[in-house]
């Protein structure tokens, strides 16, 4: 497995809880549907984002919402509605990215 992390030294002040709920959810997706198990993380004062190539053989490149994730989205859309954090899903015919957006503090 390889991931690449990059952040700016930053200091998040969300829910702790639900935070590490919903990103072990995405970054377990991600290793999960990747080929060559590699993945990409980015993070700054008020997102993360996951990047992975699309291994053909997962059901990733069949439909996301249906196949891929289930109860794992299901999960994570119902904690970003409570929160009010945005999270978008975007896939391309080689790569797969999640993006997890909040208001930082002020």
């Amino acid at each position: 497995m390889n991931c690449h992390f990059s952040n700016e030294n930053i200091r998040v002040v969300i829910e702790e809880s639900l935070f590490k709920i919903v990103i072990t959810n995405l970054i377990k997706n991600a290793f999960q549907h990747s080929s060559n198990n590699a993945i990409e993380i980015n993070v700054n004062h008020h997102q993360i984002q996951t990047t992975n190539a699309i291994d053909k053989n997962s059901n990733l490149s069949a439909s996301f919402a249906e196949t891929s994730f289930g109860v794992g989205l299901q999960l994570i859309e119902r904690i970003c509605d409570k929160l009010h954090w945005q999270f978008q899903v975007t896939q391309d015919d080689n790569t797969f990215t999640t993006t997890l957006s909040w208001i930082p503090e002020k």
